[in-house]
């Protein structure tokens, strides 16, 4: 009987330590997505500053090539944690 107990207090704490990989590469998009909509609204409102559009592509273009890696490793992690 204890040891029911037992195996099911681990398996709930097995559970609630699940981690969440899949939010690296959703986090990394939404970045690159609020970039533009931040880029467009600052156009919109006729702010034009040369640093501040070369900081939101680069980002832009960072989080653009970190996509796919992100989706990689979050499969990866996410396998060798199971």
């Amino acid at each position: 009987m204890n040891n029911d107990n037992q195996l099911q207090s681990q398996q709930q704490t097995q559970y609630s330590k699940k981690k969440k990989y899949w939010l690296i590469p959703v986090l990394i998009f939404a970045t690159m997505i609020i970039s533009k909509v931040i880029q467009g609204i600052l156009f919109t409102l006729e702010f034009e500053s040369d640093f501040i559009n070369t900081l939101f592509s680069t980002i832009f273009y960072i989080c653009g090539f970190a996509v796919i890696p992100s989706i990689i490793l979050a499969i990866i992690l996410s396998v060798k944690n199971k």
